[in-house]
């Protein structure tokens, strides 16, 4: 005797609602599970959707951009709309913040002209309540036409009221709303004005709420800006200071444990040594690249999280937009261009706080000109030898240099290839909240695992195809290598900057794509500087392998002792091992003082690395970096030649 499975059937049910509602705490909350992040078709705008099942139906949430209209202005409105349109949902999930009724309705009244089944979720109904106000939803529901429920991602509230509602309509649907709505923007305003005075009670004598009081001091004129900068630097500070441990041992594991047994282990099978040094070099060092960011970005995501959890994000954005606006960049954008100084991967990755496509474009373009830590070893070199009475001035205007060109473009783009007027900072600052802990892993764990997947797979391939360049035909000096036949062909197209008089600095600047730090090692390898021959010790598995376990303990020790250490500045540390290495003596015959500084500007404004490549790929596909890749490379050598002809002009050699 068979069983025959009960028909199965899906239901798509999109949230729709203004930025900061809590549209996404609440499908996680109702389907406990983690939001799939992916893009909607055609943009760069987060997709969000999640799936779970209940019966015998199959719940497809889908989390809209947070919009105030359906008009497409932006391309979050045209995503909401385009979507409501061209592929109705069986059910519209309206989500408000309690708090601001009156506010919200005017989205709700667009949301019901769709002709598509509705109901009004009123969220935060706990920050409601805290305020002493009372609400007909009854009422509401009757005037509107549609279920009206209240709920809290935070306390639970009415999760499951909404669940068996969803259950329910997969049953008998509910039908759509039918809204005699005024076409007159003045009479609907009217119209919700008078609704909300119906159905809303308020207390009599109001007391100031916790956020008004906090936002007295953090929105104030005068103590607003700099309590932002003292945020900014413990996020920036930290996010470095307590990732740097586990970087550091990461890179080791791979680049030394994980490289080293495979080596031995190739060996001992006799494999070719082309083989072992691609396993070695390329496979295994580009898998820890990829990973050495993963401690970055977590912490990172962690406290960029916990500033829009509480609320105190879009409170930032507000602080800084009519600074930003000047230069056609949105207010938040100061965030991610000041992370990009330590490292322009998270920086890419944090343009994700940003709403608008078109603001996260501009600022990423520009991101390569903040100079991150990667390219302070090139300048460390060329400042010690050729520099060194002025070298921290020299460094600080590299620095100054790569703002000045940032804000330059910046300009440029919003005048041109992105021309219109900057839209109205609209912006509804929400309630201040205590973060969940579970709010918080979501958001580290989707974002990172994004970054895994997609630019982690564009990085370990390029460093493939890198390590192909450098050591192919292998066995070769470097002159003799494809990299070493490939810079002396284009050695001369560097002439105008100066450092094309010889092939080695060309040829250091491919594996810099790479990483910025390998401009000072291909430097030392091409201009044949000799190097002490490292001692290795008879191999043991076992005691090797325990000593990585000893360090992965000293690195979670280092974090957490740096997290209760003095949070000041620490002075600017420059390698100056350099003024008395072979390397110096080096450098000092193949450069002079004028090209050395013509080509730190040339390296200031080129891509970081081919993991910024990775990121800008995964984020905005392949166009849109190759536009960005011609903006900065011109940028380079347009401005190292200008420097190196100056220079000759005014008598430098």
């Amino acid at each position: 005797m068979s069983s025959v499975a009960p028909d199965t059937q899906t239901l798509t049910v999109a949230f729709a609602g203004n930025p900061n509602v809590g549209k996404t705490a609440l499908i996680n909350a109702v389907s406990q599970s983690r939001l799939k992040v992916g893009n909607w078709p055609g943009v760069t705008v987060e997709k969000k959707e999640a799936r779970y099942t209940q019966g015998n139906t199959t719940f497809h949430l889908i989390d809209l951009p947070g919009t105030y209209s359906l008009v497409p202005h932006s391309i979050e409105e045209r995503v909401s709309r385009d979507y409501l349109q061209a592929t109705p949902p069986d059910l519209l999930i309206n989500v408000v913040d309690a708090s601001n009724l009156e506010k919200s309705l005017s989205f709700t009244l667009e949301l019901a002209t769709q002709g598509i089944p509705m109901v009004l979720v009123l969220n935060m109904w706990d920050e409601f309540l805290e305020r002493q106000d009372s609400l007909n939803v009854s009422r509401l529901s009757e005037i509107l036409g549609m279920p009206v429920l209240t709920t809290s991602a935070v306390t639970g509230h009415g999760l499951e009221e909404l669940k068996t509602l969803l259950s329910q309509q997969s049953q008998t649907p509910i039908s759509a709303t039918t809204l005699d709505i005024p076409e007159e923007a003045s009479q609907r305003y009217a119209l919700i004005q008078r609704w909300a005075h119906e159905v809303t009670t308020r207390p009599d004598i109001l007391k100031p709420s916790r956020t008004e009081r906090f936002d007295q001091f953090l929105l104030n004129e005068w103590s607003g800006i700099p309590i932002f900068m003292g945020v900014l630097f413990l996020v920036f500070k930290l996010t470095f200071d307590i990732s740097t441990p586990f970087v550091d041992w990461i890179d080791g594991f791979f680049n030394g444990f994980v490289a080293r047994w495979a080596e031995l282990g190739l060996q001992a099978i006799s494999m070719p040594e082309i083989v072992i040094s691609l396993v070695k070099d390329g496979i295994i060092g580009g898998v820890g690249l990829v990973l050495t960011f993963v401690p970055i970005l977590m912490f990172l995501y962690l406290f960029l999280a916990l500033l829009e959890e509480s609320g105190y994000m879009a409170r930032a954005a507000f602080l800084m937009d009519r600074f930003m606006y000047r230069f056609g960049l949105h207010g938040k954008a100061f965030v991610p261009l000041l992370v990009g100084f330590g490292c322009n991967v998270p920086g890419v990755y944090a343009t994700r706080a940003l709403d608008s496509e078109t603001d996260r474009k501009i600022t990423v373009a520009v991101m390569s000109f903040m100079s991150c830590g990667a390219k302070l070893p090139i300048y460390a070199l060329f400042t010690a030898v050729f520099f060194q009475r002025y070298q921290a001035l020299v460094i600080l205007s590299m620095y100054i240099l790569g703002v000045t060109v940032a804000i330059f473009w910046a300009i440029v783009l919003r005048q041109t290839r992105f021309k219109g007027e900057i839209p109205v900072f609209i912006m509804e600052l929400p309630a201040y909240r205590f973060p969940r802990i579970k709010a918080l892993w979501g958001s580290i764990w989707t974002k990172t695992q994004s970054f895994i997947k997609q630019a982690g797979t564009v990085i370990a391939v390029s460093m493939i195809l890198l390590w192909g360049l450098v050591n192919l035909p292998y066995g070769n000096a470097p002159e003799n290598t494809v990299l070493g036949y490939s810079a002396r062909a284009a050695a001369p197209l560097f002439l105008p900057q100066g450092f094309g008089q010889r092939w080695e600095p060309v040829a250091s600047i491919l594996p810099g794509f790479m990483a910025k730090e390998m401009v000072v090692g291909t430097l030392g390898v091409v201009l044949s500087v000799q190097q002490e021959a490292e001692t290795t010790e008879k191999p043991a598995f076992l005691p090797e392998l325990g000593a990585q376990f000893v360090g992965l303990k000293d690195a979670v020790v280092t974090s957490v002792v740096t997290v209760f250490s003095g949070l000041t500045p620490a002075p600017l540390a420059l390698d100056d091992s350099a003024n008395t290495s072979s390397l110096t003596a080096a450098v000092r015959n193949a450069f002079t003082p004028l090209t050395a500084f013509s080509y730190m500007v040339f390296n200031l404004f080129l891509i970081s690395c081919i993991s910024v490549v990775g990121a800008m790929v995964a984020e905005f596909g392949g166009r849109y970096f190759g536009f960005v890749f011609l903006i900065t490379t011109g940028t380079a050598y347009v401005l190292s030649t200008i420097v190196y002809q100056l220079g000759l002009v005014l008598g430098f050699q």
